[in-house]
């Protein structure tokens, strides 16, 4: 406890009006007003400063603190002070600033705000710490007002005035008016305001106990939203209490508290009687799915869910005199009987996670208070989600006597939450070791009396230090923790208390470490002994689902200390570890996401329990090493123990790389980040800004990250001039998995080749310093990566110091000639074994070939290339070749070359086709030719089947292939063609060959652009063809050779197989009408009279499409081919129709393919017959042809299989085989029938062979047929 100053009291004795008291808790500070004055002072000083304010002549009535409205007031004003007078509201400016010593010194500013209140007592203030507003009310009205305040005056309206959000504007003027004599209503006036800034709602209780509840709304506005009668209220708990003396409607409200919607959705808002009942109630909508409240939507009703009863009369937790104070646990129950332990209570205050102060005075003479706080038991609420103990937690409750009456009550610190939502919000364990435990102050007119949360760490040492009750003592008392809160838990923290984890309070009110012996060892022997055995799950191992040791529970002991870890490491585990913000001088710099005070207290935490660790290895089983095995005596127990020792390592290695990492990222923070960051690629810039506490704690993504750190650390200190050996020397023993020996050894050679350089090359000083730092690359060679290679070299040649490496390289190149010049002689074998030069051979390049040296392997291959033995580089046996020519093939095509070809020699053709592919679109100065050829060697191996390459991603690549071979080719089509073209000058050739096609007439090249394009614009096709058409016959006119129309076929055959016979850039029904025109009028009596429609069919255009459009073309009689001119569209369409008949008769089918198609050639064979604008050759084949088409159509002619042929005639068939003709005609029938059908002179029966063929008696045979067919004429 906190005594009063004395000069509070001097100041009080002067009193001659009023005098009141009250905290700023979280500041530290308290108030007393004194008629007119105010005065502050620093509570927790043993002699404090006092701060008055005393410039203004009413009495005080009220005080609160505030906080200030963003941009109203100077930065350095963090609260506001608003002061309630007899006559007006004041606000005053505070600043608090935190000394060196941590207290804080607050400082009053004058603002010049006030407004008049004058016929209202104001006692009630209440304040948004989200939006700045302030709202009072008193005992003369229920209204509600606002206290505006503005940085500058506007018209109309002052800097500070007040709003009556209740009343009209009326009632507003004239406040002191009461019309309780007219109404009869009996006078209300309001008690308590609360905010809820997690739901922007501002709650009131009156002096009848109603609730009222205001929606502040985003625009400014204050709405009231509810009213809640305490009638309702009792009314709504009737189902869940019955109603009695202690609770019923006569029963006042005393108190109300928010409940904010991170602690909890379901309640809103807790009421306590002056009986100490809590009833917490919900303000939501008004059907049950409508919205909960927030900022933008306010709640429509409110209704009581659930009542806390008072703990029971004469129980163990009541109180038992004005001295008593005791602890316990009760279950708040739904009694019948009524309870009057906490009757009367004066006024009740609830901070989260549920923490309950109850002020009672049984003794109104006295003018005492007895204070009972409860809290709810987050172990047993986390043990209860385990179904092991029923849901309903009891709460841990104290009854405090203060002996003196409280007047004000605040919140010191508050609780840090786990969780930003209901589900973890109270979990208390969670959170014990992140931030100091909570601590509320209570003013008394004694002194200020400060009462501490105490944490389940906290508990279980100041159990081990009281010894224990009963027959068992502490051994009981362990396993009732173990029951009450689990196995885990226990463990847990008895781990925290045995690494000095516990705390108390002294008898100057400090906290203290407890560092007792006996505590510590009894805590480590509950961690031992009570630490359990790894479990094997029997089902996973019978159905060899997983190995044996993957199917290993770890024991309770694991999950202790993974408990214990996790919440020492959560509030980092996730966090980025830098961050950028503003620097002192405002530009944007690296900061630390996480202070280092915070760092340096979880890695002294950490570094405890690994010592821990250290000390009791061999005591803990699954860390006691090879010895506990032979204790076991069974295989499950061994691979459980090897299971469980897997498990507790791998723990022990991340606490040792976590204080590693705590302290690299201390010593990072300690130089210029910002200089070091950007020292490194900018890729490793933006991993770093995103790396996380987790990543670099354990993931090898996180250590490479740390290793290029710790090289700009080093970096910048030998740039600097800093001795490079201390820097690392310190690296290396506070984070020496980042900075192993070798990297001191690199270090201090970069050092010595700095001092070499700025001594001289030629100077006796330097000569011996690159000497030196030679031996020390020398020595860890091993493990030199590539970028200190590079750099060693570069200063070796810069200063003319060539006695590395290099020359050893040379050496074994020596070696190498020797050996291929003495087996040049060697015949290699004799008698079919190898001679001693071929072993010796096999044995050096089995050296080289075994070689992981990337620097050497690198030098082997650029001295294989220089001597022009790429062969031998392609027959190579390391795996490095490829790493080799791909990084060098980035800027050679040469290397490129034989990458792809190492790749096609090795059978990976998949892989020389990406590398081909890749080089034809390279920016190497290639001609398109070449390009061309390696996309046609891409395609061909793309094409052939790779090992472990899907089906996908080769079609893909083939797809890519062919796209750019189609445009490959247009391009080297235009190119040839402007390289023979001779309109074009030399200066204009370039111009017209990069932008133009069209202008120059390559005709041919834009429709394949078309094609490749997917340009669909018939008019352009079409008009493109007549152009290439016209062109080409002009062309080849004007050259002589060859004949127009033959230069005509190539280009059309050219081009359908280049457009591949698409429908659209090369149509048929457009093309062969263009084609005979072309004819016609340019090619008439010149070559083959039929050599369009051959060259179509060439192409493999179907018939049917041919006759198609022809016959249209026939039918519409269009210019040219109208009159007499029709003769040459008759005798193609004629040579078509003949050409298709011999090819379907040829290949035994359905003549024209269907029978709809054969009459309707028929049609157009007698049209032609009846045109006679055809000569009489051509008549007669037409007539010819019509009538064996018709033949055809009337007997369709069909074979069996042993090659007989029998008619079909009236849809009747009559096929050779024994089922059919049995069944259908029967032997006598069969007979008549050969006998009398004509088969005609192109087909022929053997009768005899027939009849031999399916057993016929020659004797049966009859003349029969007739029948059949009745009197009709077999044709």
């Amino acid at each position: 406890m906190y005594n009063i100053p004395d000069q509070i009291f001097d100041q009080y004795n002067r009193a001659q009006v009023s005098t009141s008291m009250g905290l700023f808790a979280e500041l530290n500070h308290a108030w007393v007003a004194i008629d007119n004055a105010l005065y502050i002072w620093d509570y927790t000083h043993p002699n404090p400063q006092l701060v008055g304010f005393e410039d203004q002549p009413n009495s005080i009535n009220a005080v609160k603190l505030a906080k200030p409205r963003p941009g109203v007031f100077l930065p350095s004003i963090t609260h506001l002070l608003v002061v309630s007078t007899t006559a007006d509201v004041i606000l005053l400016g505070m600043g608090c600033e935190t000394t060196a010593t941590g207290a804080r010194q607050v400082t009053l500013y004058q603002t010049g705000m006030s407004t008049s209140i004058r016929g209202l007592d104001i006692h009630v203030i209440a304040s948004s710490d989200a939006t700045g507003r302030i709202f009072f009310g008193g005992s003369s009205d229920n209204d509600v007002y606002e206290l505006t305040y503005q940085q500058e005056e506007k018209w109309f309206q002052g800097r500070c005035s007040k709003v009556n959000h209740t009343s009209s504007r009326l009632g507003a003027l004239t406040p002191s008016l009461s019309f309780s004599s007219f109404t009869h209503k009996m006078f209300e006036n309001v008690e308590q305001m609360e905010i809820d800034d997690s739901r922007r709602l501002l709650y009131t209780l009156s002096s009848s106990s109603t609730i009222r509840v205001f929606h502040m709304k985003p625009d400014g506005t204050l709405a009231l939203a509810i009213t809640k009668p305490a009638m309702d209220i009792y009314a709504n708990i009737g189902h869940i209490i019955a109603s009695n003396e202690t609770l019923n409607p006569k029963v006042p409200i005393v108190s109300i508290s928010p409940i904010p919607a991170a602690e909890a959705s379901r309640y809103h808002l807790m009421a306590t009687t002056a009986t100490g009942y809590r009833i917490y109630l919900s303000a939501t909508g008004s059907y049950s799915w409508s919205p909960s409240p927030n900022g933008t939507n306010a709640p429509t009703s409110m209704q009581a869910h659930h009542v806390k009863t008072p703990p029971f009369d004469g129980g163990s937790a009541s109180p038992m005199g004005p001295a008593f104070q005791g602890q316990g646990r009760f279950q708040p129950s739904v009694a019948k009987v009524p309870i009057h332990s906490l009757d009367p209570t004066r006024f009740t205050v609830r901070y989260p996670p549920g923490y309950f102060f109850c002020f009672t005075c049984k003794d109104p003479t006295q003018k005492t208070d007895t204070l009972f706080v409860s809290s709810p038991d987050s172990g047993r609420v986390a043990r209860s989600q385990e179904n092991v103990i029923p849901g309903n937690a009891s709460e841990t409750a104290i009854w405090l006597s203060l002996g003196s009456r409280a007047e004000d009550v605040g919140l010191c610190s508050p609780s840090t939450a786990a969780l930003a939502t209901p589900g973890g919000f109270g979990n208390e364990l969670a959170v014990q070791f992140d931030n100091p435990a909570a601590e509320i102050a209570i003013l008394t007119n004694t002194g200020i009396h400060i009462i501490r949360r105490r944490r389940l760490v906290d508990m279980f040492a100041a159990l081990v230090r009281g010894g224990g009750d009963g027959d068992e003592g502490l051994e009981g008392e362990v396993k009732n923790f173990i029951r009450t809160y689990g196995r885990s838990e226990t463990l847990a923290t008895a781990l925290a208390v045995a690494c000095g984890q516990g705390v108390e309070i002294s008898a100057d009110s400090r906290l203290t470490q407890i560092n007792d012996p006996h505590v510590l060892e009894f805590a480590r022997k509950v961690f031992i002994e009570y630490g359990g055995r790894p479990t094997m799950n029997e089902n996973a191992v019978a159905d060899n689902s997983t190995p044996a040791i993957d199917s290993v529970v770890p024991s309770p002991r694991h999950a202790g200390i993974a408990l214990y870890m996790s919440r020492l490491l959560r509030t980092i585990w996730r966090k980025e570890i830098a961050k950028v913000g503003p620097s002192p001088g405002g530009a944007q710099t690296i900061l630390p996401s996480v202070p280092s005070a915070k760092l340096q207290t979880i890695q002294r935490d950490l570094s405890a329990l690994q010592e821990f660790f250290k000390a009791n290895k061999s005591f803990i089983e699954g860390l006691s090493g090879p010895e506990a095995l032979a204790r076991v005596s069974t295989k499950q127990e061994e691979t459980a123990l090897q299971a469980e020792h897997r498990a507790l390592h791998s723990l022990v290695q991340l606490v040792s790389h976590t204080i590693e990492g705590i302290s690299f990222i201390l010593v990072l923070f300690d130089e210029r980040v910002d200089e070091i960051v950007a020292t490194l690629p900018d890729d490793s810039k933006q991993r770093f800004m995103k790396l996380t506490f987790e990543e670099l704690f354990s993931t090898s993504k996180g250590h490479d990250i740390a290793k290029e750190l710790v090289k700009g650390i080093v970096n910048r200190n030998i740039a600097k001039g800093s001795n490079v050996e201390t820097v690392a020397d310190a690296l290396r023993r506070r984070c020496g998995s980042f900075c192993s020996a070798e990297d001191v050894v690199i270090f201090k050679a970069q050092e010595l080749l700095k001092r070499a350089t700025e001594a001289g090359s030629n100077s006796e000083l330097g000569r011996n310093l690159l000497n030196e730092s030679l031996h020390l690359f020398q020595q860890v060679s091993e493990s030199l990566p590539m970028d200190y290679l590079v750099s060693a070299m570069e200063n070796f040649i810069s200063n003319q110091f060539f006695a590395g490496i290099k020359q050893c390289y040379d050496l074994i190149f020596k070696v190498i000639i020797a050996v291929d010049n003495l087996a040049a002689h060697d015949p290699g074998v004799v008698d079919g074994q190898l001679t001693v030069v071929a072993k010796r051979k096999n044995e050096a390049y089995g050296v080289i070939s075994d070689s992981v040296d990337e620097v050497f392997l690198t030098s082997l291959y650029d001295w294989y290339l220089e001597q022009g033995w790429s062969e031998r580089l392609l027959h190579a046996n390391s795996a490095f070749v490829v790493t080799y020519l791909e990084r060098k093939s980035a800027d050679d095509i040469a290397h490129a070359d034989l990458l792809w070809r190492y790749y096609a020699q090795s059978e990976r053709f998949f892989e020389a086709a990406k590398v081909q592919f890749h080089l034809a679109q390279s920016a190497f100065t290639l001609p398109l030719g070449r390009r061309i050829e390696y996309l046609g060697r891409a395609r061909a191996n793309a094409s052939t089947f790779t090992p472990d390459v899907g089906r996908q991603p080769r079609q893909r690549l083939l797809q890519d292939i062919s796209n750019l071979i189609d445009l490959a080719n247009i391009q080297d089509d235009l190119l040839q063609r402007l390289k023979d073209d001779k309109r074009l000058t030399s200066e204009r050739r370039s111009q017209l060959f990069n932008q133009y096609a069209d202008p120059a007439s390559y005709y041919d090249i834009c429709l394949q652009i078309f094609y490749l394009a997917d340009h669909r614009n018939p008019a352009d096709i079409r008009s493109t063809w007549q152009h290439l058409l016209q062109d080409l016959h002009d062309e080849t006119v004007e050259n002589g050779e060859p004949q127009p129309y033959e230069a005509v076929i190539d280009k059309v055959r050219s081009l359908g197989s280049r457009l591949r016979m698409s429908e659209i850039i090369f149509p048929i029904p457009t093309l062969l009408p263009m084609l005979e025109r072309y004819a016609l009028e340019h090619q008439r009596g010149v070559g083959p009279a039929t050599w369009v429609v051959d060259l179509f069919l060439d192409l493999g255009v179907a018939h049917e499409t041919l006759y198609t459009v022809l016959e249209s073309m026939y039918y519409t009689d269009e210019a040219p081919f109208h009159g007499t001119n029709r003769k040459y569209i008759a005798k193609d369409l004629l040579y078509l129709i003949e050409h298709w008949f011999h090819d379907t008769v040829r290949l035994g089918g359905t003549v024209f393919g269907s029978d709809v198609v054969a009459e309707r050639i028929t049609e157009t064979l007698l049209l032609l017959q009846q045109g006679g604008n055809i000569p009489p050759e051509q008549l007669q084949l037409a007539n010819e042809l019509r009538t064996r088409v018709e033949d055809i159509l009337r007997t369709a002619v069909i074979e069996d299989n042993d090659g007989l042929w029998l008619p079909s005639y009236s849809g009747l068939e009559v096929v050779a085989r024994d089922d059919v003709v049995h069944e259908e005609f029967g032997e006598p029938a069969l007979f008549g029938l050969l006998e009398t059908l004509d088969l005609g002179d192109e087909f022929a029966v053997d009768e005899e062979a027939f009849l031999a063929r399916y057993g016929v008696d020659p004797d049966q045979w009859v003349d029969g047929i007739h029948g059949i067919f009745a009197d009709e004429t077999v044709g």
